[in-house]
């Protein structure tokens, strides 16, 4: 069963929250209308990978077992090299190496 991007992300950001999130708190930080959001949150609980208590939303461990089985696409981070274009990439500086920035102005 694949999940989508957005639910793939609210699973981690779930598996991330020790104790869940607050269901409005998840609701604008992706900025979703109410309407999308309860049909997101009423799919993951028909996969049983979330529950809901009260106003909060948890990861279940079925919700774990899925993330933990399927590492491939748990979201990347946006610091890799590899995201940065070659021209923001300069030459590496050591430890303990002086610098001076290119532009330098007094």
């Amino acid at each position: 069963m694949e999940l989508t991007d957005i639910e793939l992300s609210v699973l981690n950001r779930l598996f991330k929250a020790t104790r869940g999130l607050y269901m409005r708190t998840l609701q604008t930080q992706y900025n979703l209308t109410a309407a999308v959001f309860f049909d997101l949150i009423s799919s993951l609980k028909a996969k049983d990978f979330v529950r809901t208590e009260e106003d909060r939303v948890q990861i279940t461990s079925h919700g774990i077992d899925y993330l933990v089985g399927h590492p491939k696409r748990n979201e990347r981070k946006a610091s890799s090299g590899i995201a940065l274009s070659e021209n923001f990439q300069g030459k590496k500086i050591g430890i303990n190496e002086f610098y001076i920035p290119t532009k330098f102005e007094k």
